[in-house]
């Protein structure tokens, strides 16, 4: 390896270790001699390998911690020990810790390394395929954690409007001394859609381990992002292309035991691409509790009611549902088949073609359903069509990072959406419709103080 002149001190772990901790140096490193730089393809693969700690299990939470699927009893708020948890809990203007924020832009680092060293590694003909690899990848972990840092981070995407307020930092290079300021809205999802398009034809269609991204992958997370922008006909579209690479559904009733405590082991065969939110204390197993109208919108003989909650000796309902198979709250946000086909089904509603999207809607439900329970379904409506597959999301995809978006987009095409409530020390907290709209979390405390970025 080569000396790297990007980062100040010896090695990269430190790195990680400052910016996880959410150290505030980390936009105030200098370079210096002491790094190495990758000067083989090992050390690229190196880099994006570094799924258990960075790559794959640094995607923001927030989101998911602003939904009401969730609430934290009295006991539970009090014990966080840290006030800004508590507060950010009640949706009051405080910033997050560091990590929620710098977690993913270390992951965007890495990325950056790859794609500013792969270039000018020495390669044979025979590295093609891996080069190519590297390069997607890269471009997909980059683009994956901008649009979830933008899901928290900056208003939402406005089908019918400019897009022009401020988005997030696009970092395109690995050096810390790049000048760095907000984007605005559209250029941030205009840069995501460029990074995912063009690793399309880079990435193999799949891949044996989920947590390395593929076509699937980029097919899926470009499904998800046409869809918060309400561009429904591509969303679909681009559903129906990782359906054509992956399109396993899971069946509930014969593949997992669904009153095991973790029913659902990592890598199942619905999972497309496999990451983890940093979900943070409010979402640890010991303290959320899932809220009984979440836990009442599955209909009788649906597994998922099983498969993906438990009651603890006082009544409250748990969650355990995870598809990475842990119980933490590293909650699973990666793409399923089950997902894509809920996409479909959506962007089919919206396009009035009814019949199309129960056929979607079923191929999930069945494998929810014991044989004796499933019930077609039926869509006559577009209106009601549309209720239910929002209620079909909520209930497919409960603690997986998409709840926070769904209402956005919902609010911003002028469809109902309940206002939220929470409790604590006897006063209730609310957020209405109108709020959400215009909710954004602050940008953490020991970025701002590097006197670069402006405020929300």
């Amino acid at each position: 390896m080569k000396k790297l002149k990007f980062l100040k001190s010896g090695a990269i772990i430190s790195l990680v270790a400052c910016v996880l901790s959410g150290c505030s140096r980390y936009l105030d490193l200098k370079p210096d001699d002491s790094f190495s730089i990758p000067s083989s393809l090992q050390d690229l693969r190196g880099l994006l390998g570094n799924s258990e700690v960075v790559m794959n299990f640094a995607t923001t939470g927030l989101g998911e911690t602003a939904c009401d699927s969730y609430y934290l009893n009295e006991t539970s708020w009090a014990g966080m020990t840290n006030e800004r948890d508590r507060l950010l809990y009640l949706w009051q203007p405080y910033s997050p810790v560091a990590s929620q924020w710098t977690g993913p832009y270390q992951a965007i680092l890495y990325a950056n390394t790859v794609l500013k060293y792969l270039p000018s590694i020495k390669t044979a003909t025979s590295d093609e395929a891996e080069v190519n690899t590297l390069r997607g990848a890269a471009l997909f972990y980059r683009a994956h954690q901008l649009f979830n840092l933008l899901q928290v981070f900056s208003l939402p995407y406005d089908p019918s409007g400019s897009n022009a307020q401020l988005g997030v930092v696009l970092r395109t290079e690995p050096s810390l001394d790049e000048q760095i300021s907000r984007s605005t809205v559209r250029q941030c999802y205009d840069f995501i859609i460029t990074d995912l398009k063009t690793s399309i034809g880079l990435l193999p269609d799949r891949t044996d381990i989920p947590t390395r991204p593929s076509k699937a992958a980029s097919y899926a997370e470009l499904a998800r992002i046409y869809l918060v922008m309400s561009e429904f006909e591509t969303a679909g579209r681009y559903a129906d292309s990782a359906l054509m690479i992956r399109s396993e559904v899971m069946d509930y009733g014969t593949e997992i035991t669904a009153t095991a405590s973790l029913p659902f082991s990592k890598w199942n065969k619905e999972v497309i691409f496999d990451v983890a939110m940093n979900g943070g204390v409010a979402l640890a197993p010991s303290r959320r509790r899932v809220n009984m109208l979440e836990y009442d919108n599955y209909e009788k003989g649906d597994l998922r009611k099983v498969a993906f909650f438990s009651l603890n000796n006082l009544g409250e309902i748990l969650f355990k549902g995870n598809y990475n198979g842990l119980n933490s709250s590293q909650l699973f946000c990666g793409t399923t088949t089950a997902e894509m086909y809920l996409i479909r089904a959506e962007a089919n509603i919206r396009q009035n073609r009814l019949n199309d999207a129960a056929k979607d809607i079923d191929l999930v439900r069945a494998g929810r359903f014991s044989t004796d329970d499933f019930k077609p379904v039926v869509f006559t409506d577009q209106r009601r069509a549309l209720e239910y597959i929002k209620k079909e999301r909520q209930r497919e995809l409960i603690f997986r990072g998409q709840r926070w978006s769904d209402i956005r987009r919902y609010i911003l095409l002028g469809e109902q959406v309940e206002t939220m409530t929470r409790t604590a020390e006897g006063k209730t907290y609310t957020m209405k419709p109108s709020d959400v709209v215009r909710y954004l979390y602050k940008l953490p405390d020991e970025v701002i103080d590097n006197g670069s970025l402006t405020q929300n």
